[in-house]
């Protein structure tokens, strides 16, 4: 097959095709960024080619043969034999009767041991104490932590790697990383790719990187450009069919330093306060605090201003998505007082004022599952159903809505097709056209650039900039930092910092 790898795979699920992809492609002994919209085939293509969908039952055929022929070719079973596949969802991967630091070293993980030693580099500012006690746990729902499972599951992952790497032969490889860094922060993010990077210069092996995270490209350049031979980028599309391309760096390189230029031209904003969320908030026994970009604890809380956005960062599990379904009158907190648009919270959640005052009107969210916003028995054309705006039924409206995200050319049947039957990056899109719509004088946006392509973010970066000259305030949630940094000023990133109310 040369230096690259060419697929045509299809499946199908009770004689009805729903993938069929020709030209897919990774080339030999390269790290292979794959982007693309969330739902589009990337993980189910790699799985595929790996040898690893033969438990969902479906009809599938590659390069001319049946998946069950193709499992048994050569090839196949040299890519099981000396490669890896990282989950999206690690769990699925674990064992919860037997203890990680077992799982690390089973089967043909055991002719090397230097899991501590692998699992410690791509856990910066973790302990050795702290790494003890993650690798002596059994995987159960809430330890460890989402973060720590993806470590564990990387750890194995290298290992594999350097296994194949201490032989002599150079055999056929494949790594699949299925979103290795989603629950990851930036700079546990920035700590695997190094070593992911690093280690593919000492013998190089084949890995497929399935991501959304574009500003990995950013960090590659400035980090690593010594090695970007050794580095491919490409994504898949969707329009009428599904297509493979490759994805120039330069595209996003440009884009992030323009927009970047752009934001140098922002200025403080001195418009009316559409959120004041004072300090000391109690929920689920946690207290919650705002602190601000000089890393002090501000005395104000959170204030947003109209036509400016504002940044609220933390890791994982902190509570920012749980700030902004208080301020949506979704979570009851032991304690909080906020104020938007002039309305004061009620000392009691009171579902009619929310209903009433709130929901459309004053505030509007993207929430960061589009399945909480959306009605998935309904179809696309009904999308505005029970927003609070004059034309929601008419269709010329529904059509030049759909269109700032979707192909024209597709938009009459698209309008036809039930909620629950689009893919991941689909629904956010609706998701996001659903709440922009409103206008509202607060707009919260939680990871709104999740499962999207390049297309759609550049899209929703210029929605929000209408919004802001509009005089709406936003909210913005999200890892994204590169790319949101860009929206923001320094002065409105805020931390949120929590601890226990004993």
């Amino acid at each position: 097959m040369g230096s690259k790898s060419k697929w045509n795979i299809s499946a199908a699920k009770n004689g009805n095709e729903f993938l069929n992809i020709e030209g897919f492609e990774y080339h030999k002994n390269k790290i292979n960024f794959l982007f693309g919209e969330s739902g589009i085939g990337k993980s189910l293509i790699s799985k595929i080619i790996y040898g690893a969908a033969a438990e969902y039952g479906l009809e599938i055929k590659v390069n001319g043969v049946t998946y069950e022929k193709y499992l048994e070719s050569d090839i196949n079973k040299k890519i099981r034999k000396n490669g890896f596949f990282v989950f999206q969802e690690p769990s699925t991967h674990l064992n919860p009767l037997e203890k990680i630091s077992t799982q690390l070293t089973e089967g043909d993980l055991t002719s090397l041991r230097n899991e501590t030693e692998i699992f410690n580099e791509i856990s910066p500012g973790v302990s050795k104490t702290e790494t003890e006690s993650i690798l002596s746990v059994y995987p159960k729902t809430f330890r460890p932590s989402g973060g720590e499972k993806q470590r564990i599951l990387l750890t194995m992952a290298l290992k594999k790697i350097k296994i194949y790497q201490s032989g002599s032969e150079d055999a056929e490889t494949l790594f699949v990383f299925d979103e290795p860094t989603g629950s990851l922060d930036n700079k546990m993010r920035n700590a695997f790719i190094d070593y992911l990077l690093i280690t593919h210069s000492y013998k190089n092996f084949s890995a497929i990187f399935i991501t959304h995270d574009y500003s990995i490209i950013s960090y590659i350049e400035n980090r690593h450009k010594n090695l970007v031979q050794n580095i491919l980028y490409s994504e898949l599309y969707k329009a009428k069919t599904l297509e493979f391309r490759k994805f120039d760096p330069a595209k996003y390189l440009n884009w992030i330093k323009e927009r970047k230029n752009i934001s140098k031209s922002k200025k403080v904003g001195n418009g009316d306060v559409v959120l004041q969320f004072d300090q000391g908030v109690e929920i689920f026994g946690k207290r919650l605090e705002f602190i601000n970009f000089d890393g002090k604890k501000d005395e104000r809380g959170l204030v947003i201003r109209a036509g400016d956005a504002v940044y609220l960062k933390a890791p994982s599990g902190t509570g920012k998505t749980t700030i902004a379904k208080i301020i949506m009158g979704i979570y009851s907190p032991e304690k909080a007082s906020f104020t938007i648009a002039g309305l004061k919270s009620p000392k009691v959640n009171k579902h009619s004022f929310y209903k009433n005052k709130i929901w459309g009107r004053k505030a509007a969210m993207v929430f960061q599952n589009a399945d909480e916003s959306l009605n998935l028995n309904s179809k696309v054309k009904n999308i505005f159903d029970g927003l609070p705006i004059d034309k929601r039924d008419s269709e010329e409206f529904l059509k030049k809505n759909l269109s700032n995200f979707f192909d024209v050319t597709i938009i009459n049947d698209f309008s036809e097709k039930k909620i629950s039957k689009l893919s991941g990056g689909q629904k956010q899109r609706l998701n996001i056209i659903r709440t922009m719509v409103l206008s509202t004088p607060l707009i919260i946006l939680d990871e709104p650039f999740n499962g999207l392509d390049f297309e759609s973010i550049d899209k929703v970066i210029k929605m929000i900039d209408t919004l802001l000259s509009m005089k709406c305030g936003i909210l913005l949630i999200s890892h994204n930092e590169e790319i949101v940094e860009t929206l923001v000023l320094p002065s409105n990133i805020y931390h949120l910092n929590s601890c226990s109310c004993q």
